[in-house]
C-alpha cells in the first residue's frame, strides 16, 4: 500500500513536507519504475570542454624526467663541431688537390721546358756548334799535315824518332787560332795514350786518344774518349774519324811506312821504314 505524506506544521509556521520510505515490495512481484523527483536538481557535465582543458593544459614532468638543459647544449655543441671539422676537411681536401694541381703543373712545365731545350740542342745548337769546332779541328790538323816535311832531304836520318810532350805543346800552339773555340791545350803522355786538356767555350774539357800502328804500317788513333762541353759538341766516334783522315794524309805526306811505334811516359819513339 502507498502511504500518503501527512502535512505537519513547525513552530515557525513552516510547512514541510515528510518524506516517507515507500515498502520494498513482496518477493517475487516486479516494481514500477519510479519517477524522478522533480525536486532534486541536476547539473550537466560538459566532457568536451574537459578534455580540451586536459589538451591545452601543459603537462607536468617530475623533475627527474625534466631534459637536464647542460646535456642540450653540450649535444649541440658537438653537432657544431662536426659541422665545423667537415667544413674544414673539405677545405683542406680541396686545398690539397689545388697544391697537387699545382705542383703537378710545375713539374709538367719544367719536363716540357727539358724536352725544348734537348730538342733545341739536338736539331739547332749541336749542329751549329759541331759545324764550327768540326771546321776548327780540320784546320788545325791540316796546318799540322802541311808542317810535315814532303822532301826526302828534310825528312829525318833512319833511325828511331822521338818525340816529347813539349813538342807536341808547341805544336799545338803553333795550330790553334786565337778565334778557335779551343784554347790553352797542354798535352801529356803516359799510361800508353796522349791526354789532352783544354778549354772549350770557357769550359775545362779532357781528351785521350791511344795510337796504334796496325800491320800494313798505318798509324790510327783509338779508344778516344772526350769529357766536358766538348762531349756535348762531339762524339769520340766523330773526333776518331777525323783524326785518322789527317793521320793518313800525314803518312801519305811522308810516302813511309811506319816501322816502330812506342809510347813512353813523356815521349814517343818513331822510326821509319
Amino acid at each position: 500500500m502507498d502511504t500518503q505524506p501527512s502535512n505537519l506544521v513547525t513552530p515557525a509556521g513552516i510547512q514541510e513536507v515528510e518524506h516517507v520510505v515507500p515498502s520494498s515490495p513482496p518477493p517475487g512481484t516486479l516494481s514500477a519504475p519510479t519517477a524522478p523527483q522533480a525536486w532534486q536538481p541536476t547539473q550537466p557535465i560538459s566532457i568536451r570542454a574537459e578534455h580540451e582543458a586536459a589538451a591545452h593544459s601543459p603537462q607536468q614532468l617530475p623533475p627527474s624526467q625534466l631534459p637536464d638543459p647542460l646535456s642540450h647544449y653540450q649535444t649541440g655543441s658537438r653537432v657544431l663541431e662536426q659541422q665545423n671539422n667537415k667544413k674544414q676537411s673539405k677545405n683542406v681536401a680541396k686545398r690539397t688537390r689545388r697544391r697537387g694541381g699545382c705542383m703537378l703543373g710545375c713539374l709538367g712545365t719544367l719536363v716540357l721546358l727539358l724536352l725544348l731545350v734537348g730538342a733545341s740542342w739536338i736539331f739547332v745548337a749541336r749542329p751549329y756548334l759541331h759545324n764550327i769546332v768540326q771546321r776548327q779541328l780540320d784546320q788545325a790538323m791540316a796546318n799540322a799535315v802541311d808542317s810535315v816535311p814532303t822532301l826526302p832531304a828534310q825528312l829525318p836520318p833512319p833511325g828511331p824518332l822521338t818525340v816529347t810532350d813539349a813538342e807536341l805543346n808547341s805544336l799545338l800552339a803553333r795550330n790553334l787560332v786565337s778565334s778557335s773555340p779551343v784554347q790553352n791545350a797542354q798535352a801529356h803522355i803516359a799510361s800508353g795514350a796522349i791526354h789532352l786538356t783544354f778549354d772549350a767555350y770557357g769550359q775545362a774539357c779532357a781528351m785521350s786518344v791511344t795510337p796504334v800502328l796496325e800491320q800494313n804500317g798505318h798509324l790510327v788513333a783509338k779508344n778516344v774518349t772526350v769529357e766536358g762541353i766538348m762531349g756535348l759538341v762531339m762524339s769520340p766516334e766523330e773526333i776518331t774519324a777525323t783524326m785518322n783522315r789527317h793521320l793518313a794524309a800525314a803518312q801519305s805526306r811522308i810516302n813511309h811506312p811506319i816501322k816502330k811505334f812506342q809510347i813512353r811516359d813523356t815521349t814517343i819513339d818513331v822510326q821509319l821504314d
